[in-house]
C-alpha cells in the first residue's frame, strides 16, 4: 500500500515508494513528488530515485537518469524520460540518433525513438 497527498489535482508520495510499470518492472519514486497510476495500477508517470535502465519495447533499453520523470506506456515501454548517459537509439526506419547525457527522450509505443525537429 502506498501513501499520497493529492496537491492541486497532482498525486504526490509522501514517501520513497516503489510502483511497477505495464511489465512488471520496478520503478523506486521519490518521495515529494507527482506520480500517476493506469486503472489497471500501474504506473505510468513518476520521478525516480536513481539511475534505472528500462526496457523500451526494441529489444533496447532506455538508461534514465535519477531524479527525473520518467513517462510509461500502459504496456511499460518507456514514453520519454532524461538519458542518464550518452546513448544511441533507433528511429522506426532503422536510423541511428544519438543523444547526450541529460536530454530529454521520447519514443513510439512500439519502442521507436521519435525524433521532433524545430521549424
Amino acid at each position: 500500500m502506498f501513501i499520497s497527498i493529492i496537491v492541486f489535482g497532482q498525486n504526490m508520495l509522501s514517501s520513497n515508494q516503489t510502483f511497477y510499470n505495464g511489465k512488471n518492472a520496478s520503478v523506486p519514486c521519490l518521495k515529494e513528488t507527482a506520480f500517476r497510476l493506469n486503472s489497471a495500477g500501474k504506473i505510468i508517470l513518476g520521478t525516480i530515485s536513481g539511475n534505472y535502465t528500462y526496457y523500451n519495447g526494441r529489444n533496447a533499453s532506455a538508461p534514465c537518469m535519477k531524479e527525473a520523470v520518467v513517462e510509461f506506456y500502459d504496456n511499460g515501454s518507456v514514453r520519454s524520460a532524461v538519458i542518464s548517459r550518452n546513448y544511441t537509439f533507433y528511429t522506426a526506419a532503422n536510423k541511428s540518433v544519438s543523444f547526450k547525457k541529460g536530454q530529454k527522450v521520447f519514443f513510439t509505443q512500439s519502442g521507436n525513438v521519435q525524433v521532433k525537429f524545430a521549424n
